[in-house]
């Protein structure tokens, strides 16, 4: 099994209508996630020997992002207003193998507070 590398690993923002164009969050310490899970709803009746379970839908989790944080970048900028003013945004995430394998998904930007 392959060991990727989190140095160099980057996160992006996407933008367009057509095809969507990804802008690298700047100054990132460390990627956290995503945590990916799937619920279990328990389905035993009064003729089950064990308890059963069946999935339920799939939870693509939170990804949590530390960053060295400068008022004056414009990709920190672009976190604060998507703080101030909500909405669905497609991300990428690219991870530091050789071929550079990508993930991308849709979020909502929940929660951001400024250090370094």
């Amino acid at each position: 099994m392959a060991k990727v590398p989190g140095k160099g690993t980057l996160l992006q923002r996407g933008v367009g209508t057509g095809p969507t164009v990804y802008t690298t969050i700047v100054q990132r310490m460390s990627i956290d996630g995503p945590d990916r899970k799937v619920g279990t709803q328990k389905t035993s009746d009064l003729d089950s020997t064990a308890e059963e379970y069946r999935p339920t839908l799939p939870d693509s989790g939170e990804l949590g992002l530390s960053i060295w944080y400068d008022p004056q970048a414009a990709t920190h900028k672009i976190l604060l207003g998507l703080i101030n003013t909500p909405t669905v945004e497609k991300w990428k995430i690219i991870y530091a193998d050789t071929g550079l394998s990508a993930a991308t998904f849709d979020a909502i930007l929940t929660g951001f507070k400024p250090g370094g």
